[in-house]
């Protein structure tokens, strides 16, 4: 069950939230920041005594400086009136997931999500925001979206009620959840069995290892497969050395494969046909895009010329245009 205090702050924001989407001005813009920022606030607090984390953990203050950055920015993201600060506000949105899951050690889904969303989703977004943008006419300047948000009671709710949904979720994992020993055992205990498929990584572990235990590392053979420890911390593969002699080297858990590297076995052994599939999707989004932005820029400066009299710069459309004629 999800404590009374966690619904009171999430109460408190939502109202905060739905008065700056209104757009008001003055004391009124001021107050709901202020109401929305202790709501905020309220919330970092329940999560850091849920987390159990007792003094001054580095790691809990980064996440929890993260959030309220990623928090507010989100909000800002939705509230301003300016599309380019929106999407300047979306990147630091993402900066601070990326510096979330740096701190959770997922370095890869980390610097992903920069290159992914800060570098190419928003550069799209600039090129839509530059190519929806209408020119004035006679009435005055035309403007090709919402300054106000339509209905903000209505998304404020839906919000809401999601947020409620997943902490619920996270609360019910949490409740049920297995000791950390047991937990971190499992995980070792796959990610051996994973490095079972990465023979080329257990050769240079076990020559690494054999070399700091003075044996020579050249001209071994295995003379078995790797045998996991029951706490899944260490593995032992038996090897047959260069003279004849049998030795068991031990692998440490440093010795398991990185974030990345482990990422790329799932997604090549596990995933091959969705991996596929989505690089061909977006490789056709890539040649659409390129082929309409050609198109459009053809047109534009065609038309401009047309306009001022002198000949068409795009000699297809000038010869199909003389095979009419």
């Amino acid at each position: 069950m999800i404590p009374p205090l966690l619904y009171a702050a999430s109460a408190i924001c939502a109202v905060g939230l739905f008065l700056l989407l209104r757009q008001p001005t003055g004391k009124v813009r001021l107050g709901a920041t202020i109401l929305g920022l202790a709501g905020l606030a309220w919330l970092l607090v329940q999560g850091v005594q849920a987390s159990g984390a007792v003094g001054l953990d580095p790691r809990v203050a980064i996440m929890s400086l993260a959030v309220a950055m990623a928090t507010a920015a989100a909000v800002r993201v939705i509230t301003t009136t300016r599309p380019v600060f929106a999407a300047l506000y979306f990147v630091l949105v993402v900066v601070a997931g990326a510096v979330a899951y740096l701190v959770m050690g997922a370095e890869f889904m980390a610097f992903s999500l920069i290159i992914v969303y800060a570098g190419a989703i928003l550069i799209t977004y600039m090129f839509v925001l530059m190519l929806a943008q209408q020119a004035p006419d006679a009435d005055g300047p035309s403007v090709a979206y919402d300054r106000v948000a339509r209905e903000p009671a209505a998304a404020v709710l839906c919000g809401f009620v999601l947020l409620a949904a997943l902490a619920s979720v996270v609360g019910d994992a949490r409740a049920t959840q297995q000791p950390v020993a047991v937990v971190q055992a499992r995980a070792n205990a796959a990610a051996w069995n994973r490095m079972r498929g990465m023979p080329e990584l257990v050769q240079e572990r076990v020559t690494a290892e054999l070399a700091a235990a003075g044996k020579d590392p050249m001209g071994w053979s295995p003379a078995g497969g790797l045998e996991v420890a029951q706490d899944g911390r260490t593995a032992m593969m038996p090897v047959t050395l260069a003279d004849g002699s049998r030795h068991e080297t031990v692998l440490k858990a440093a010795d398991l494969p990185v974030n990345s590297t482990a990422l790329g076995w799932e997604l090549v052994t596990a995933y091959p046909g969705s991996l596929e599939l989505a690089g061909v999707i977006l490789l056709m989004a890539m040649l659409g895009a390129v082929v309409l932005a050609r198109r459009q820029t053809d047109m534009a400066e065609d038309d401009r010329r047309a306009a001022a009299g002198l000949s068409r710069t795009n000699v297809e459309d000038a010869d199909l245009a003389g095979d009419r004629a």
